[in-house]
């Protein structure tokens, strides 16, 4: 993506999900193993998806497709199913702060913390800062009396909650608390970045029975000058199973990027970005994907 400063927010989707890179199973051992140090689990700290043919865990702190509470794989096709095809994923981002680089990661450990900023910093975490989930037709549940406008959460025209697709989860975090930078290969001065993530997905026959969407809404609000950001979304493929890491990454000209499973051409997890901002439109540039975009076997 190419470098813009920050001063407002930037909104960016990913269709499916945006692969970037995997680990190793041997180097994501030693990672797994230092992020149990970080940070204790929490199980209102994640929540499932899985209104349609796929089954993710989404967190509150900067990570999806990874269960956080057992340290395992977070999405799997078909839904109910031990077949694995991410086992984790999460946003990182980028930029420079007075010329010093800063970062935020989100992967098997993370450095963000539930919840929005509050005058300029993280404030501690709270019941209220969790997941929340709501789906199409219920007005009843709990999530949708409580929908925590005041933290940020999307409201429609008519000021009842914003749903997209079928089914969503909505959480927001932030990177503002200095002790959760602490994850390898991060481990800078916070960005003070605040991130409300929307995951969602469509009950429906066909292609879109195959697709989780994940947005972000990056605001800053850490009061940095943040020069020449960078967001992407890393992912740690694994279609089929967690142990082999027999999967091929290729990408198309469609903007997709394809994981394929060696040996297994019927295996494939296909994931495309709708919206990226750039310097010429800090909105996003549109990207076609392809239509068969998602995970099937």
């Amino acid at each position: 993506m190419a470098p813009s400063s920050l001063r407002s927010r930037i909104r960016f989707l990913v269709v499916s999900l945006l692969c970037l890179l995997a680990i190793p199973a041997a180097r994501r051992d030693a990672v797994l193993a230092a992020a149990s140090d970080i940070r204790g689990a929490n199980a209102s700290d994640q929540a499932l998806l899985d209104s349609n043919n796929l089954e993710m865990t989404v967190t509150n702190h900067g990570s999806f497709a990874y269960d956080y509470l057992v340290g395992g794989p977070g999405l799997h096709y078909p839904k109910g199913s031990a077949n694995t095809v991410l086992f984790s994923a999460g946003p990182w981002i980028a930029a420079k702060v007075n010329g010093q680089v800063r970062v935020a990661l989100g992967h098997y450990a993370q450095e963000f913390v539930p919840g929005p900023m509050v005058g300029g910093t993280f404030v501690p975490d709270l019941p209220r800062f969790k997941n929340y989930k709501i789906l199409r037709g219920n007005t009843t549940d709990p999530d949708y009396l409580n929908w925590p406008v005041d933290l940020g959460a999307p409201l429609d025209p008519l000021g009842a909650p914003a749903l997209s697709g079928d089914a969503m989860i909505w959480s927001v975090y932030n990177d503002a608390d200095p002790s959760a930078h602490a994850v390898t290969g991060g481990s800078t001065a916070p960005l003070g970045i605040e991130v409300r993530q929307s995951t969602f997905a469509f009950n429906r026959p066909g292609a879109l029975g195959n697709i989780i969407f994940v947005r972000f809404q990056l605001m800053n609000k850490g009061g940095n000058a943040l020069d020449s950001m960078y967001v992407a979304c890393w992912t740690d493929p694994d279609l089929g199973g967690v142990l082999d890491d027999q999967d091929l990454t290729a990408v198309d000209r469609r903007h997709i990027d394809i994981v394929l499973r060696r040996w297994r051409a019927a295996s494939d997890l296909g994931s495309c970005s709708a919206f990226t901002p750039n310097s010429s439109n800090p909105k996003g540039t549109k990207h076609r994907c392809g239509r068969n975009t998602g995970a099937r076997r």
